[in-house]
């Protein structure tokens, strides 16, 4: 119905009278007034009087503005041909419902296209009867209960005449579907036909029924043709006739024509328009012609009427020259229709990539966001820009968003340490040193809290939650940038960490190994990428209660691994070993030296002289370590086998104790009673107690923690494997260390705050925890525990290995009966080019290529 060649002439057309209506109105108006014609009242507007005085006070030989002409055309539309799915077999109180919803419908979307288009003035505010009507539109739609569409359906070849001549059916070619349709009526009138003779013969009640309703069917086609061809003749003479009358009647837009020689109380009002005269209309049509095809009227120059009037009037020369321009534009616009629908779709579509650029943008970014949004932006234009301007307005959005980053948004390109970007404005740290340090700090509002930002350190935004040395108390810390302030000047701000007596020893200053001196500093820690603090006696940790009050901790998870040394019992025993030996060598050197005879051994010896005794060796006495320490997994709670007394002597001096068989009396005795269920229970529990005192009973032990921090500020102690010792969970090693200091510590783990939204299925695990503290506790006994950590870093994508001894180039003993807390760096770099050490951005290989080496800790007695 609406082609879009006819939608884009409308299109062309109503923009062009749109441009150049007003120029034209008032140069047609000159032409009348220099030919001396009457200008036709109803073509130009009269302002409406609201009451009788207004009425009075306006001149009705006036005329009005220059403005709403008269002549916007009425609009209605006929839709011929229009086919009707299965209308023969179509009931005739069905067709007409069908036919005015069908219209309805089409109606509603005509209104729908043309306000789209800009063809019609959008609907009115208010439930008013007249029409939103503009006086420059190209046309405008009735707005009047009676439909603005007359349908007229096609009538299928099944239901037309049949009574054809020759000759038509012989001038057009045959349809072969049109022809076996006709067969096929046809044939049913001949199944009519015979039906009703075979009824008059057999006379049965079925076939009489049968042949009613056949007939009932064919009067209803008949019908269904004749309203068929009434939508054809009868009601589209109807339809035309309604919107002559209309069209002839005043229109809402039309002004009342007040009559000149009435008075005030005899006014009178006309409802027809009063239409221009033959002369008018040519005289109208001659300025439109000459300015929009050029024609020229008269042999020569001189009888060119515009060059008369502009002679007359100067103003008309203006006038002439903005309709020239005008269409002279519209022409240029209509020629290369696709470059113009290209420019201005490529523009809106630009706009639209602009406020994208712009969309959930920080203040100030840097280069690679920039970029990044950038070529967002582009492919988002690529995919949705057509036409040969879309290179052209491609290139403007780039340079849009390059001066909108240049300049008003483009931010520091300083990193830190932990790989994010400052947020402040380029240029931010070079301020002037004549500005005032007041200047420098600049206090914005957040989340109504007022914060102060220095303007001259950088910062990304971003602030974590992080202990300090000895690990009692936190605070939050702004991202590094720094090595400086991340490995030193935060934690110095803490004073619990040499608070109660505690100590920090200076790794840098103090000697390992053999000749060990520890360096003591009670009043700061000393600058070193890690930390070594002496935090009390061994009485200061409690197993109990584990780490107490330390923030941060979750639950259960502040409980440091006990670790069994050895056995009081098995420390006597070498004591008195060595004590035996000291006493053995001792005697060796006192006993006096025995003179040997010159004479050869191969010889027998003279008469009356003894043979020479040989010197009795002491065996050398062998130590074999006791087990008993460091018991094997899956064991039984057996109490372990302490040695006696005379077991130890015998072994220390070396001889061989002799075996003897212990007897037990095997005397007649009535077996105990039977105990029920609860007393069964009662005893084990009785036997369960006695033997778990007995474990413990004589045991010397030290206690170890590997603790990791999270940047959210979650602790928590690991027993192995990034894996989080909590009391009581599976595989916990709840009797020694042994198994935790004899394997290699991941660097990173996985912080338990990534999985405790147990409502979300999807798991975010990005938030990594570092290990940050190794906690030791000494025994008060006779018992060494040496320590040399060691950290390898494996730099991602080569196969370099960094190394990383905190200064302790040598087996470091612990002095006993302490609690002693290896704080880490919290960023490492490269010893030799002081460069950040970068650990890639997959997590797999972050968990993996950093350890803590095992062999730290070992126990020497």
């Amino acid at each position: 119905m609406l082609t879009s060649e006819l939608i884009s002439t409308l299109v062309t057309l109503s923009q062009a009278k749109h441009g150049i209506h007003t120029h034209l109105a008032q140069f047609q108006a000159h032409c009348w007034k220099h030919w001396d014609i009457s200008a036709p009242f109803s073509i130009f507007e009269k302002k409406e009087a609201e009451s009788r005085r207004e009425r009075e006070r306006l001149n009705a030989q006036v005329t009005g503005w220059w403005g709403p002409a008269k002549g916007v055309p009425l609009m209605v539309f006929i839709l011929a041909n229009i086919s009707v799915p299965n209308v023969e077999n179509t009931n005739r109180s069905h067709l007409p419902v069908f036919l005015k919803k069908l219209q309805e419908s089409l109606q509603a979307k005509m209104k729908y296209i043309l306000r789209s288009m800009h063809l019609i003035p959008a609907p009115p505010d208010s439930n008013s009867s007249q029409s939103n009507l503009e006086f420059k539109s190209l046309f405008c739609l009735p707005n009047d209960q009676y439909p603005f569409i007359h349908i007229m359906p096609s009538i299928p070849t099944i239901l037309q005449s049949h009574e054809e001549s020759d000759s038509e059916f012989d001038d057009f070619a045959v349809d072969i579907n049109a022809y076996l349709s006709k067969i096929d009526y046809f044939a049913n009138m001949d199944i009519i036909n015979t039906s009703q003779q075979s009824t008059d013969i057999a006379g049965t009640g079925s076939a009489n029924q049968q042949g009613k309703q056949r007939n009932k069917d064919v009067v209803n086609k008949r019908q269904v043709t004749a309203m068929l061809e009434d939508y054809g003749a009868k009601y589209l003479q109807q339809f035309a006739n309604h919107w002559i009358k209309s069209a002839k009647a005043r229109n809402p837009m039309h002004i009342q024509v007040i009559s000149q020689h009435s008075s005030r109380r005899q006014e009178t009002k006309q409802s027809n328009v009063p239409l221009p005269t033959a002369l008018q209309f040519y005289s109208a049509l001659v300025p439109l012609l000459s300015l929009i095809y050029g024609l020229k009227y008269g042999e020569s120059d001189h009888d060119d009427f515009r060059k008369q009037i502009m002679a007359d009037n100067k103003s008309t020369r203006g006038m002439i020259q903005q309709v020239e321009v005008i269409l002279r534009k519209k022409i240029k616009n209509t020629v290369e229709i696709e470059k113009v629908f290209s420019r201005s779709y490529s523009q809106g579509i630009m706009q639209k990539c602009l406020d994208v650029y712009l969309q959930d943008s920080p203040p100030y970014y840097p280069q690679q966001y920039h970029l990044l949004k950038s070529e967002n932006v582009l492919r988002l234009y690529n995919s949705l820009s057509r036409g040969p301007s879309a290179t052209e307005y491609a290139i403007r959005l780039q340079n849009e968003c390059d001066n909108i980053w240049k300049q008003s948004r483009q931010g520091c390109e300083a990193t830190s340490l932990t790989g994010k970007i400052c947020r402040l404005k380029n240029g931010h740290d070079k301020a002037g040193d004549d500005e005032e340090q007041d200047n420098s700090t600049r206090n914005t509002r957040r989340d109504d809290r007022l914060l102060s930002l220095d303007t001259k350190r950088h910062n990304s935004g971003y602030s974590f939650t992080q202990a300090c040395s000895c690990g009692r108390s936190r605070m939050a810390r702004d991202d590094p940038f720094e090595l400086e302030t991340a490995n030193h000047s935060f934690y110095e701000k803490f004073t619990c960490c040499l608070a109660d007596e505690h100590k920090a020893i200076d790794l840098d200053a103090s000697t390992f190994g053999e000749q060990q001196q520890l360096i003591y500093s009670e009043i700061k820690i000393p600058r070193c990428d890690a930390s070594l603090i002496y935090l009390g006696p061994a009485s200061t940790y409690r197993n109990t209660v584990g780490l107490e009050r330390y923030e941060g901790f979750t639950d259960n998870t502040n409980y440091l691994l006990p670790w069994n040394l050895t056995t009081v019992s098995e420390l006597e025993a070498r004591a008195k070993k060595r004590s035996a030996v000291t006493n053995m060598a001792n005697i060796n050197k006192e006993l006096p030296t025995k003179h040997t005879s010159t004479q050869p051994t191969n010889e027998w010896p003279a008469l009356g002289k003894g043979a020479e005794e040989p010197a009795v060796k002491l065996p050398v006495p062998t130590h074999v370590v006791s087990t008993e320490a460091f018991p094997p997994l899956d064991t039984t709670k057996t109490a372990p086998v302490i040695p006696t007394a005379a077991a130890s002597v015998a072994s220390a001096v070396g001889s061989i104790p002799a075996t003897t068989a212990t007897t037990l009396s095997t005397g007649t005795s009535t077996p105990p009673p039977k105990l029920n269920k609860d007393d069964r229970r009662k005893e084990r529990r009785r036997r369960d107690g006695k033997r778990g005192g007995y474990r413990l009973e004589g045991l010397i032990r030290g206690f170890l923690g590997a603790e990791y921090e999270c940047p959210h500020g979650h602790r928590f102690l690991s027993c192995g494997d990034g894996k989080v010792c909590k009391v009581g969970h599976k595989g916990h090693p709840k009797t020694h260390a042994n198994h935790f200091i004899h394997q290699d510590l991941p660097l990173y783990a996985l912080c338990p705050c990534n999985f405790a939204d147990y409502g979300h299925a999807k798991v975010n695990p990005d938030k990594l925890a570092q290990l940050q503290r190794i906690f030791v506790v000494t025994p008060n006994a006779e018992v060494s525990i040496t320590m040399k950590p060691h950290v390898k870093i494996k730099l991602p994508d080569t196969e370099e290995i960094l190394d990383y001894n905190f200064g302790i180039d040598a087996p470091m003993t612990l002095p006993k009966n302490g609690v002693y807390v290896l704080r880490l760096p919290f960023i490492y770099h490269d010893p030799k080019s002081n460069q950040i050490v970068p650990l890639g951005m997959d997590l797999e290989q972050r968990l993996k290529n950093a350890i803590f080496e095992k062999g730290c800790f070992q126990v020497h007695f």
